[in-house]
């Protein structure tokens, strides 16, 4: 046996890989990517998520402060729109509350369809008129519960409502001490 015929055999062998490697990387590559394209599904469901949740809490943040910061600073409680006999009560709440401002402006919260949106309810006053963007959607309240301070001389009014976006639903509730009532 010559040296020759078996070092030019040892030379194509190490030149190139067999069908069966080949298939090993092929296949380790194709998990690997597999394995990748999933964390980086993952991570896209779970920021699309975080940004529904956190743009209904702003809009459910920004709609209770404008009602707190105009209640806040009125001077009286009218009577409402729907029942002229009703201004604001402890049991049971009403759905809409009119209070009258220090220049002599009225605002008036309330539910009203947004028939520019697809009939979206929506938490809407005449000030500006709507406070709740067609992002999210009213689906309970708003309702609002006065609360005299017997001796103090001053009243709390209570707004509560929920907001949904995607099946998500949040509520929102607050009390606001009316300062010059």
């Amino acid at each position: 046996m010559s040296l020759l015929p078996h070092s030019l055999h040892m030379q194509n062998r190490v030149a190139g890989f067999t069908l069966v490697e080949v298939m090993i990387v092929i296949t380790l590559s194709a998990l690997l990517m597999l394995a990748a394209s999933s964390v980086f599904l993952t991570l896209l469901a779970g920021r699309a998520k975080t940004a529904n949740d956190q743009q209904l809490k702003n809009e459910g943040t920004q709609a209770l402060n404008q009602m707190e910061f105009i209640i806040r600073n009125s001077i009286k409680m009218l009577p409402t729109v729907s029942d002229p006999t009703v201004t604001c009560r402890e049991s049971p709440p009403t759905s809409e509350l009119v209070v009258q401002s220090v220049d002599g402006g009225i605002t008036r919260f309330y539910q009203q369809a947004d028939q520019n949106d697809g009939g979206k309810l929506k938490i809407a006053s005449n000030s500006a008129v709507f406070l709740t963007s067609g992002n999210v959607t009213l689906t309970d309240g708003p309702h609002f519960t006065c609360i005299d301070n017997q001796g103090k001389g001053n009243r709390f009014v209570t707004i509560d409502f929920t907001l949904t976006k995607n099946s998500k639903s949040q509520e929102f509730t607050d009390s606001v001490n009316v300062r010059n009532y």
